[in-house]
């Protein structure tokens, strides 16, 4: 088992969403290029239609 890193998390910036299900499809998008960005360095991102670069941060709740 690899350790962890010494900040696990990671800030993830959302685009609005109109439903709870299109946040959440987002939300895991928008995580796996983070982790595979951190770790995959050899390896290309995966395509998505969200934004790279958007500032609106939402929680679900």
């Amino acid at each position: 088992m690899s350790p962890l890193p010494s900040d696990p998390y990671i800030e993830l910036d959302v685009p609005d969403a109109k439903t709870e299900q299109e946040f959440l499809r987002l939300v895991v998008q928008i995580a796996a290029m983070k982790y595979r960005a951190l770790h995959d360095k050899d390896s290309t991102p995966p395509q998505t239609s969200c934004h790279n670069d958007i500032a609106l941060r939402q929680r679900v709740g």
